[in-house]
């Protein structure tokens, strides 16, 4: 199953490499797991830490992509782009990149897409 996770970021520049060892931690088995990490343009701070850790994610993962924004347009755009860049798929997730949503309900939301 192809499974794009779209994540979109605004101020969660230091939970975001929490966020995605939480998902690689659980969808490890699945190779064709897409993890999107979106910014708006914000806190140039924010977004070097984000950039950093994606950087990082990408030297050892190749299933991350990395989408910017050039000023903040809102989570609603970042929302569109991901959907955009998730072509071709068979499942598309949003969560935030704060943990709000925890990756660990995605396996059982994935049965349930599944059993349909």
């Amino acid at each position: 199953m192809k499974i794009r996770v779209i994540i979109p970021c605004f101020n969660e520049g230091k939970v975001v490499k929490k966020t995605y060892d939480r998902l690689t931690e659980i969808l490890t088995e699945n190779s064709k797991l897409v993890v999107i990490i979106m910014t708006c343009y914000l806190l140039m701070m924010v977004v070097k830490i984000i950039r950093l850790s994606i950087y990082k994610f990408s030297e050892y993962d190749e299933h991350v992509k990395y989408i910017s924004f050039s000023r903040n347009f809102g989570k609603e755009a970042a929302m569109i782009a991901g959907f955009q860049h998730s072509v071709n798929v068979d499942a598309v997730v949003m969560i935030d990149g704060d943990l709000q949503h925890p990756p660990e309900f995605i396996p059982k939301m994935l049965k349930c897409i599944n059993k349909v």
